[in-house]
């Protein structure tokens, strides 16, 4: 199948794992792709806890 996946454009490699953009009122999760659901439950914990004060 098709799965769209991010690709660094400086190395022309593939970024195999998520990417987590922390903005002043924005927080972006990128690159979640299968098994991303997955990991759904712990994932979010790891972001609230790592990410959101």
């Amino acid at each position: 199948g098709i799965r769209p996946q991010l690709i660094n454009i400086k190395t022309k490699k593939l970024i195999t794992d998520f990417l987590i953009i922390k903005r002043e009122n924005t927080l972006h999760i990128l690159n979640t792709i299968s098994p991303g659901f997955t990991s759904a439950f712990a994932f979010a914990k790891y972001v609230v806890d790592s990410y959101v004060k």
